[in-house]
């Protein structure tokens, strides 16, 4: 679910807002690995990324670094706000810091690698500034849309442990 998810956010071309676009699609890969753990995470982003390229080329050819970054955007947040309890302020260090490794570091390296544009670290700078806006727009609202989420699923999750509310008889009979 969170795979066709990803991929419907994919499919739909946005305005280019303040020099990258406004895209939501990591949000259901960082939601996946909030909700099912840094494993499913890292998956959906993988599986999403391939048939992503498989199903709108849009000129790109494939390169698994770019795979790797979308896979740890969904295992990096779910392996942080596992240490700590749920709040705006978790989800988004969580959030910052797994945008700051994927978006800051690895994809402009990824691209430099592909297309060297010289000098390197002009055109580092140049993405990386490009990164920071985008990424000043996206990580509090992805914070925000994830504490909305989890806020509203957390209490249908059920971690395998029984109501406390429910008699010993009850919890024999559910199983």
């Amino acid at each position: 679910m969170f795979v066709a998810i990803t991929l419907a956010f994919q499919a739909v071309p946005l305005p280019p807002i303040g020099g990258g676009i406004l895209r939501f699609a990591a949000l259901p890969i960082i939601l996946s690995g909030l909700i099912l753990g840094p494993k499913a995470g890292f998956w959906v982003g993988a599986i999403s990324d391939v048939l992503e390229c498989m199903l709108f080329p849009r000129g790109k050819m494939y390169f698994p670094g770019f795979t790797l970054t979308q896979a740890l955007t969904g295992a990096i947040p779910a392996l942080i706000v596992k240490q700590s309890p749920p709040s705006f302020w978790s989800y988004f260090t969580a959030i910052a810091i797994g945008q700051s490794i994927t978006k800051f570091l690895l994809v402009p390296a990824f691209i430099l690698l592909i297309a060297p544009i010289h000098p390197l670290w002009l055109a580092y700078q140049t993405l990386l500034i490009q990164a920071l806006i985008t990424q000043s727009l996206h990580i509090p609202i992805y914070a925000w849309l994830c504490l909305l989420v989890m806020r509203h699923i957390e209490p249908l999750l059920d971690h395998g442990q029984p109501d406390s509310t429910c008699s010993a008889k009850d919890s024999s009979e559910r199983s």
